[in-house]
C-alpha cells in the first residue's frame, strides 16, 4: 500500500501545474494550442487542456509516448513538423531549451 502513496504523491505536484495552466489562460474552442513534450508533465497537461475542446497538438520525440495520447483521441506529431506562427497558444512542457525554441516558434 506505500507504493500506491508514493506514487500518487510524485504526480500530484504535476497534476495541479496542469490544472493551473488553465486558470491563467482562458482556453478556448476556436484556440489552436501546441503542447511541446512527450514526458510525464506532458502527458498530464495534454489530457487535462484537451478537456477545454481546443484544437490541440502535441509533439515530441517519443513515438511510444505520443501513441498514449493517440490513444485517447488527442492529435500528436514529432517536434520537426510544428510550423512557425501556426498557432494561438503555445505550452512548454520538455524543460530544455530546444523544447522552448520551438513552443516559442509556433
Amino acid at each position: 500500500m506505500e507504493n500506491v502513496s508514493t506514487e500518487a504523491a510524485t504526480f500530484t505536484e504535476p497534476i495541479v501545474a496542469a490544472l493551473e495552466i488553465q486558470q491563467h489562460v482562458q482556453l478556448c474552442r476556436d484556440d489552436r494550442v501546441l503542447l511541446v513534450g512527450d514526458g510525464k508533465l506532458g502527458q498530464l497537461v495534454a489530457q487535462t487542456i484537451a478537456l477545454t475542446g481546443c484544437d490541440l497538438l502535441v509533439v515530441g520525440r517519443h513515438r511510444e509516448k505520443l501513441l498514449n495520447l493517440e490513444a485517447r483521441g488527442i492529435k500528436t506529431g514529432l517536434s520537426d513538423a510544428v510550423t512557425d506562427r501556426a498557432f494561438d497558444i503555445s505550452v512548454e512542457c520538455t524543460g530544455n531549451p530546444e523544447g522552448f525554441l520551438i513552443a516559442r516558434r509556433a
